[in-house]
């Protein structure tokens, strides 16, 4: 009896010869042609387009907050960063304004000189000396 019904989940097209299939074939049309179960399906349906919906735009939401606050984080440390190379801030201070340990920091000093690279100006300024 398995087999027969396992066939025929796989291709309801398949042999309805098997009187179980066949049951299980007339419950399924009998369920297609109610408009009460086409009516909730479709409510069902509807519910799970909107669930999914929901989810899309309070993803998004998370989203630009933590791009927000990663740009207003890489901000800080660019300003803390310029304000230490032009002698405004002492070491100690951005340190312990960043959390940075002393090799990270001159890490992050070094990604932060801009190269010809990725600035066009500097690459100007260069090729006018």
């Amino acid at each position: 009896e398995l087999r027969p019904f396992a066939a025929y989940v796989m291709n309801p097209n398949a042999s309805k010869d098997d009187s179980f299939v066949k049951k299980v074939n007339d419950a399924l049309e009998l369920k297609r042609r109610d408009l009460r179960e086409q009516e909730l399906y479709m409510e069902w349906q509807y519910e799970l387009d909107r669930a999914k919906a929901e989810g899309r735009a309070e993803g998004r939401a998370e989203g630009r907050a933590e791009g927000k606050a990663e740009g207003q984080a890489e901000g800080r440390l660019n300003a803390l960063i310029s304000l230490y190379k032009k002698g405004y801030l002492d070491l100690n201070v951005v340190l312990e304004e960043t959390g940075f340990k002393e090799e990270e920091l001159e890490k992050a000093l070094k990604e932060a000189e801009p190269s010809e690279e990725n600035s066009p100006a500097i690459a100007e300024e260069n090729k006018a000396e």
